[in-house]
C-alpha cells in the first residue's frame, strides 16, 4: 500500500486492516463547503459550512436506525448554538454471506481439496519433467 513518507498504517496485521475494511466502521469526511482557499484563509468569522461526510458501517447494521440516530447525534445540542442540520444522503447495507448449509459446506470443501490436489500434482510434475531433462 503506497503511504506518504513515514506514515503508518493502523495496524501491521493483515487480518485487522481487512476486518477494518469490511466490518468495523469507517467515517470519512468526503467534501468540504464554505473554508476559504489556504491562501486566503485567516482569523475571520464564516457564515457556513458545508461538510459532507461517508459513514460506512458494518454489514448486519439495521441503516436505517444509523440514519435516526446519526440525526440526533449531529443536530442535538451543538456548540455555541449554532445551527446543525443533518440531510441523509444515499445509504445501503453492506453484503453479508449468509452461512452455507453443511451439505453446501461439505460439497464445497471436497471440490476445493480437488482443485488444489489437480495444481499440486501437475506443478510436481512439471518440476519432475524439468529436473529429468536437466540429467538427460
Amino acid at each position: 500500500m503506497p503511504l506518504h513518507n513515514s506514515t503508518k498504517v493502523v495496524t501491521e496485521d493483515h487480518f485487522r486492516l481487512i476486518l477494518n475494511r469490511i466490518w468495523k466502521a469507517q467515517l470519512t469526511v468526503t467534501g468540504i463547503e464554505g473554508l476559504p482557499d489556504l491562501k486566503n484563509a485567516g482569523n475571520v468569522l464564516k457564515p457556513y459550512t458545508n461538510v459532507k461526510l461517508s459513514l460506512r458501517t458494518p454489514p448486519t447494521l439495521d441503516v436505517e436506525k444509523v440514519r435516526v440516530d446519526l440525526k440526533e447525534l449531529l443536530e442535538k445540542n451543538p456548540p455555541y448554538d449554532s445551527e446543525v442540520s443533518y440531510e441523509p444522503g444515499m445509504a445501503g447495507s453492506g453484503w453479508n454471506a449468509p452461512s452455507l448449509s453443511k451439505g453446501l459446506r461439505g460439497t464445497l470443501n471436497q471440490a476445493s481439496l480437488v482443485i488444489i490436489s489437480i495444481f499440486l500434482l501437475n506443478y510436481f510434475k512439471l518440476k519432475t519433467k524439468g529436473l529429468l531433462w536437466k540429467r538427460i
